[in-house]
This record gives C-alpha cells, structure tokens and sequence, in this order.
C-alpha cells in the first residue's frame, strides 16, 4: 500500500507540475499578444505513437494561426521558446534584410554527444558560423552549381537503374535507405573528388555507407526516445554518458577531434 500511495503522488506531483509548465509556458507568450500554440516535445512524443506526423503537426500549426488571422503563433519545442512566422513580409526581414539579428542557431546537444553537431555549420554561433559560412559560399555559387547539375544527373541516374534493378529482382518493397546511402555516396565522390565510387556496383555497403545508416535518423522507437532524452535534459544525458550518435560513428567521422 505504501508502494501504491507513493506512485499515486508521484503522478499527481508530475501532472500538476506539467499544468504549471503549460500555463506558464502559455501566459509568456499571450501576455506579449502572441498566440500560443502548444508544446511541441508533447506533440513529438505522441507522434512516436502514430498519433500524428510531423509534416501534420507542422501543417496543423500553420492553420491554427492562419485561423485566428495571425501573422504569428508560439510554441515551447524541447524547453525553448519559439516564434512560428507565415508571413511572407515578415520572414524576408527575418531572412534577409534584418538576418544580422538571427544568425545563431540553438544549442541543446550535450558535450559527448555535440562533438558531430558541433562541427556542422548549423550549429555554429557567431564569429564561427561567419568564417565558415565564408569558406562554404564559394563553393556554391549559381555557376558552380549549374556545373555540378549534369554530374548528380548521371548520379541520379544510376540511382533509378539501381532501384529498376532491386524491385524486378526482389518485388515492389526494397530498403530504400540503402539506396539513398549509395546516392549520397556516389554524389559526395563525384561533385566533391572527381571519382567514381562504384557504390551502386558494389553489393557490400562501404565504410561511408555504414556510418550514414547508423547516423540516419528514425522517427520512432529508442532512438526518439533517446533523442528526446538528449535534447530536454542534456546535462543528465552527458553525466549519463549518452550521446546521439554512438562512440563508433564519432570515431570513424573524426569527431573525436577538438571542434
């Protein structure tokens, strides 16, 4: 009995602690005439139970606040505020003419499992996403990407070769990621090294190719749960050892490095 009354008020403990956190996380944003949407972990956490998707979540929240016939709409997303804009004026501002004020990316990865984000250019902030921003741009240019077009076209077109190939031998249902892990393979070694990889010749998944299915996301099972774990508590995550990606992958991408 004592086991059970101890349960009970846990779980009365734990659902008045999320009304607080609901109610307060709604009254931040309607007290600056925002309109509040919802918490979006919430959201994410049902939607590993095939309650709703995120491109549906995502849809959803766009009719809510073209509904109230707002320009805006609020959410809480992994205990960080965030502003959601549909308006097309508002975002050129954002985007382009005010885009020196929201340069930086959030951060919630833990040490241990930050050192792969943290090389990425999405997740730099500041005098470091600006100097590496500069040293990316110039690879990307409207000539050089009008160049690299007819080079991912003979990629893509040994991709659909393959897929012929994979369905006339084995049916209509095919592991797809496989495919997609030797398209970007067979793009990175021709765009950025000039070779041909032979990914869709060789059965045997490379080195590369075993490192992309290890770190390609699932929306669903352990690993969400992981996920989720990393992004709303990292700092127990980091004293729990967890990281995202496993000690392998981050060994084999380098990200044992210093970032």
């Amino acid at each position: 009995m004592e086991l059970l009354g101890t349960f009970l008020l846990f779980m009365v403990s734990l659902v008045l602690l999320l009304i607080f956190l609901a109610r307060r996380d709604a009254n931040y944003f309607t007290s600056r005439g925002v309109l509040y949407l919802w918490n979006n972990t919430y959201r994410m956490a049902m939607g590993m139970f095939g309650s709703t998707t995120m491109y549906e979540n995502t849809l959803e929240m766009y009719r809510v606040i073209k509904t109230n016939h707002r320009n805006i709409g609020g959410m809480v997303d992994f205990g960080l505020k965030n502003t959601i804009v549909i308006d097309p004026e508002l975002l050129k501002y954002i985007l382009v003419k005010d885009f020196d004020h929201f340069v930086d990316r959030r951060m919630f990865t833990p040490q241990k499992g930050g050192k792969l984000f943290t090389k990425m250019l999405f997740s730099q902030r500041g005098q470091r996403w600006k100097d590496m921003r500069s040293k990316l741009s110039p690879t990307f240019t409207s000539g050089k990407i009008k160049r690299m077009f007819q080079i991912i076209k003979k990629s893509g077109d040994r991709f659909v070769n393959y897929l012929e190939k994979e369905i006339a031998r084995s049916g209509p249902e095919i592991e797809i990621g496989d495919a997609y892990s030797k398209m970007t393979m067979d793009v990175i070694a021709s765009v950025a090294c000039g070779i041909d990889s032979k990914a869709f010749e060789n059965k045997q998944p490379s080195l590369f190719e075993q490192m992309g299915n290890k770190i390609r996301f699932q929306f669903g099972g352990l690993q969400m749960l992981r996920f989720l774990f990393i992004a709303i508590l990292p700092k127990l995550a980091d004293l729990l050892g967890m990281s995202f990606f496993g000690d392998e992958v981050i060994e084999a991408l380098g990200g044992s490095a210093t970032p």
